[in-house]
C-alpha cells in the first residue's frame, strides 16, 4: 500500500482558518467573541493592578473563559479565534492550563499591540 502524501503546512493553516471562520460564524460566537474581546482588553488595561499581580499584562483563552464561560450553542472550537484580533500579540510564552478538563495541557499567553 503506498503512503499518502503529507498535505504540507499550507493546507493545514487553509483547513485551520477554514475551521476558525466555520464555528466563529453564528450570530451566537459572534456576540461571545465580542463579549470575550472586551474583557481582555480591560483585564490588560483597568482590570488588573501590577501590585496585585506580577503577571498582569498577560493572558490566557483559559483565564477568559472563566469569566466568560461559552454558551451552550456555541462550539467550543471558537475559542481558537478569541486572539485573531490585530489588537493582540503572542508573547511566546505558555502557561498550564487549570481547567481539569483540560489536563494541564500548554495554553499561549497574549498581551495588547
Amino acid at each position: 500500500m503506498a503512503q499518502q502524501p503529507l498535505l504540507g503546512v499550507e493546507e493545514g493553516q487553509r483547513r485551520k482558518v477554514e475551521g476558525k471562520a466555520k464555528v466563529s460564524s453564528s450570530p451566537e460566537a459572534q456576540a461571545w467573541l465580542r463579549k470575550a474581546r472586551a474583557y481582555v482588553v480591560w483585564h490588560l488595561t483597568v482590570g488588573r493592578s501590577p501590585s496585585a499581580d506580577p503577571l498582569w499584562k498577560v493572558i490566557s483563552a483559559d483565564v477568559v473563559l472563566q469569566h466568560v464561560p461559552l454558551p451552550n450553542n456555541v462550539h467550543p472550537n471558537v475559542v481558537g479565534s478569541l486572539f485573531n484580533d490585530s489588537r493582540f500579540i503572542a508573547t511566546g510564552e505558555w502557561r498550564p492550563n487549570t481547567r481539569p478538563d483540560a489536563h494541564a495541557r500548554k495554553v499561549q499567553c497574549w498581551r495588547l499591540r
